[in-house]
């Protein structure tokens, strides 16, 4: 089957710059404050980007020789000058009136295949300069307190923004979507304090527009988690409050973070590993909430594997919506591992030693332990206690009413999930339910997020959310109702999957949601009814392939929309049922996307035309995958052909928002055709198609990637120059590659880039390898078929390119290094290799970035035209 959108193309990862403010949630919306993280005023990846010195393109394609070169005599030097100029303004003369006669496309005959560059096309630089970037101005709706139940007809849509004031400088400000009138100052971009000038990098307000949070000299650590300055200002007041513990040994201390507690009474904090709250109220009393804090105690916050692999978040507290109690975790890594490595770049004679606590299969782990503190007795005490022996496994944690925390532990293994609920007024901890993974062959993955049900007209909440796998092997909305429901009721079904709950509506007992129903790529807006089970309502008028991302305020009446692709990307902002059924010239929605540019540069451009199609292979498996062609495919010409894999077990890599990358850039400029596949064991698909990485990392993907490469060759052998075949990834994707060059032997692909690869997870951070492949102590995955050994069978490509940054906390470069060495040992030296020194898993470090993007895009232009062949 394939549905094809011919359009300007899609990019996996949608290019989005905030032209002032880029917002993100470190607590689930509904129960927060808003929180901004502010980059306006620094570079833009954009700009960092384009401040390197790209590669001369004139001299890679026609790879002309530097004057000086030899040891001729001087005289000679001249008549060779004079010669090569004479040359080559005839061969340029020739060269142009070709373009004039026969069109934009340049040739170079190898062997018996034509390979075409477009003159038209769109090169790297277009994209690492940021011409396809999608600027959204800042909208971020505020949450009302979360023990208020705030009706349609009372939510005023309060969000924060950014403006310009009188003087054309950018300002925070709160305003309305009920009332167009209503504006209020929050704080400039830059602030002084103690004489010293800040830049505010994050704001969180409270939904009174009391109080708000700045941070400043925020200096990012991991994924998710940072530290930086943060002071308390009072609006009523004007007045800025360094932010700290009440027993601090510093004026201003650094803080991992500061939030709003839910119902905004209070401030929580972790400095040095430790936990503490302050009230808001006229005492502005502080609580040290525990005292162990050390490098390896940390309360309140998590280490690198819980923030990696298990809670997506730096924040481990969690609050009653009444404010009254709060839950947090203790971590200890006292046994972790720790992972030491050099950074180089410091100014001194020698590197600079770091180090992190690491865990490694089959070796200790964190122990977690949960705590519950009570504000109205200042009491603290252990929800569940947990030992080393134990293994647990903190998936998620969330109050669903004032007196019950739910939350979600597995095994070490995550096979089996046991959904527990703690009553802080008995202290009484029972199991609600239990998942084991093992019934469908599968694992337990990072939990969703679960609503809250409250109904209008009632003081507690009716129950909760939460997306589970049918037994069919969907994820679907199932509904508890209430805290003791062992039993809960199915509320969606069919063979496409629940991805978030946005909402429930109070009033019609709607819930919103978002799926991808109609595309296992796309992603809309539907409902469902809590009241009588009516059948799923597509509330969009949409194309099947439309992948839009919606956000609700709390009460459902207010939403964002940003439409993400396939075509140009654009945000609106307004009523929820005014963004759905308004025409384009509607008022009554804010646009917040200003696109018009990538419109222009379409048309300046000849983009590449995408399919989203399937094929089914000789065991009746359906693999899903983007094809991406050349604007100006001729049939009668043969292109090369570029595959870009990730492969990751439950991953979701390829989509059909809007795309203007890597691949589209070497579709359009290089004329390449460009294959984006997803093997099976990736999500999106139900357990029967995902179960099949279980315990067999690295044994489908390269099967069915190198199947689907071939069976597209077979049909397009007119078109394909079988010589010409390329495959690439990064990270899981340089393990793919990695493992498809191992198993192909040479026989489909010819090149490969291979970046920041896994190689042997045993390297690997205990939590993700044993979730796929049991412990390495009684599990034979490991080295059966998730280890790169077969290392004479990559004599067989013609050549690969392997790149990893030195620093990479994620995938170690000890991966690379060892790989290497086996290299050595078996004499493999078919391929290149760039190393980027203090760069982490994401490659950025001293212009990494646009490195990393370069390197790849011209090694992939070079074996496309031959220029590698001949290398040894």
């Amino acid at each position: 089957m394939t549905t094809t959108h011919k359009r300007t193309n899609p990019h996996m990862f949608l290019q989005r710059l905030n032209s002032s403010v880029s917002s993100l949630s470190t607590i689930p919306q509904g129960e927060q404050v808003v929180n901004f993280e502010l980059d306006s005023f620094q570079e833009s990846d954009s700009e960092r980007l384009s401040k390197g010195s790209p590669h001369d393109e004139l001299d890679v394609e026609r790879q002309l020789s530097v004057w000086d070169y030899g040891s001729y005599s001087n005289k000679w030097i001249v008549w060779i000058k004079w010669l090569t100029v004479l040359l080559i303004g005839t061969l340029g003369t020739i060269l142009i009136m070709n373009i004039f006669f026969q069109g934009i496309y340049l040739g170079t005959a190898t062997d018996d295949t034509t390979y075409l560059i477009n003159k038209r096309g769109f090169t790297i630089d277009a994209f690492l300069n940021g011409t396809f970037v999608s600027r959204e101005d800042t909208f971020k709706f505020i949450a009302p307190p979360a023990i208020e139940y705030i009706p349609k007809e009372k939510d005023s849509g309060l969000y924060l923004t950014m403006e310009k004031n009188s003087q054309k400088d950018d300002i925070i400000v709160a305003k309305r979507l009920n009332d167009k009138d209503f504006r209020k100052l929050i704080s400039p971009l830059q602030f002084t304090f103690n004489e010293h000038k800040y830049s505010l990098e994050s704001i969180s307000i409270d939904y009174s527009l009391d109080y708000a949070i700045l941070g400043s000299n925020v200096i990012k650590e991991y994924r998710h988690s940072s530290s930086g300055l943060y002071w308390l200002y009072n609006l009523k007041t004007s007045v800025l409050t360094p932010v700290k513990g009440k027993d601090s040994k510093s004026p201003h201390p650094r803080l991992s973070y500061c939030h709003f507690s839910p119902s905004y009474r209070y401030i929580y904090f972790v400095e040095d590993n430790d936990l503490h709250v302050q009230s808001l109220d006229d005492q502005g009393d502080i609580y040290r909430i525990t005292s162990d804090g050390s490098n390896y105690v940390l309360n309140g916050r998590t280490d690198w594997v819980y923030e990696e692999e298990l809670l997506a978040d730096d924040v481990a507290v969690w609050w009653a919506p009444d404010d009254s109690k709060l839950a947090f975790s203790r971590i200890d890594d006292a046994k972790v591992s720790n992972y030491n490595y050099q950074t180089f770049i410091n100014g001194k004679q020698t590197p600079t030693l770091r180090s992190m606590k690491y865990p490694l299969p089959g070796a200790s782990n964190p122990v977690i332990c949960l705590f519950l503190y009570d504000l109205t007795n200042n009491s603290l005490n252990a929800i569940k206690e947990t030992t080393e022996e134990e293994g647990i496994l903190l998936y998620y944690a969330k109050w669903v009413d004032n007196n019950n925390l739910l939350f979600k532990v597995s095994d070490r293994e995550s096979k089996i999930l046991d959904t527990m609920i703690f009553n802080s007024e008995n202290n009484q901890t029972k199991r609600l339910l239990t998942r084991d993974a093992n019934t469908y062959n599968g694992w337990i993955e990072k939990c969703k997020e679960i609503i809250v049900v409250r109904r209008k007209g009632q003081d507690i909440n009716t129950g909760f959310l939460d997306i589970l796998p049918d037994k069919n092997g969907y994820h679907h909305i199932f509904h508890f109702a209430s805290s003791e429901d062992t039993n809960p009721r199915q509320i969606t079904e069919g063979s496409w999957e629940v991805k978030e709950i946005l909402g429930v509506e109070g009033e019609s007992e709607i819930v919103y949601f978002q799926s991808n129903l109609f595309h296992p790529m796309g992603l809309q807006l539907h409902t469902a009814s809590l009241k009588d089970n009516s059948a799923t309502l597509n509330l969009q008028q949409t194309e099947v392939l439309e992948y839009s991302k919606f956000t609700l305020s709390t009460s459902c009446k207010f939403a964002i929309k940003q439409y993400l692709g396939p075509d140009v990307p654009y945000t609106y902002a307004g009523d929820l049922w005014q963004l759905l059924n308004a025409s384009e010239d509607d008022h009554s929605k804010i646009l917040l996307t200003k696109n018009e540019h990538i419109e222009e540069a379409i048309q300046m451009y000849d983009y590449p035309v995408t399919d989203y199609k399937e094929i089914t292979l000789e065991d009746y498996t359906e693999i899903n995958y983007v094809e991406i062609k050349p604007k100006t495919f001729e049939p009668e010409k043969k292109y090369p052909l570029l595959v870009y894999v990730y492969g990751g077990p439950g991953s979701e890599t390829f989509n059909t928002k809007f795309s203007s990358a890597l691949e589209e850039s070497i579709s359009s400029s290089i004329n390449a055709i460009v294959l984006k596949i997803e093997p099976r064991g990736t999500g999106g698909k139900g357990w029967n198609f995902k179960s099949w990485a279980n315990r067999n990392i690295g044994f489908w993907e390269p099967r069915d990637i190198i199947n689907v490469t071939k069976k597209y060759i077979e049909t397009q052998k007119d078109v394909i120059a079988q010589d010409k075949v390329a495959i690439w990834g990064w990270s899981y994707g340089g393990f793919t590659t990695l493992k498809t060059l191992e198993f192909d032997k040479g026989s489909v692909f010819k090149y490969g880039v291979s970046v920041a690869p896994v190689t042997d997870w045993k390297y690997y951070d205990s939590v993700y390898s044993e979730r796929y492949l049991g412990s390495p102590l009684s599990s034979d995955a490991y080295d059966k078929n998730a280890k790169i050994k077969d290392y004479d069978s990559f004599k067989f490509t013609k050549r690969f390119l392997l790149m990893h940054g030195t620093a990479d906390d994620n995938v170690h470069i000890q991966n690379t290094y060892e790989l290497i060495d086996n290299f050595n040992l078996h004499s493999v030296r078919n391929y290149d290799m760039h190393i980027f020194p203090d760069s982490d898993h994401s490659i950025y470090f001293h212009n990494a970035q646009r490195m990393v993007y370069e390197k790849i895009y011209f090694w992939i232009k070079d074996a496309f035209l031959g220029r590698l062949d001949s290398l040894e």
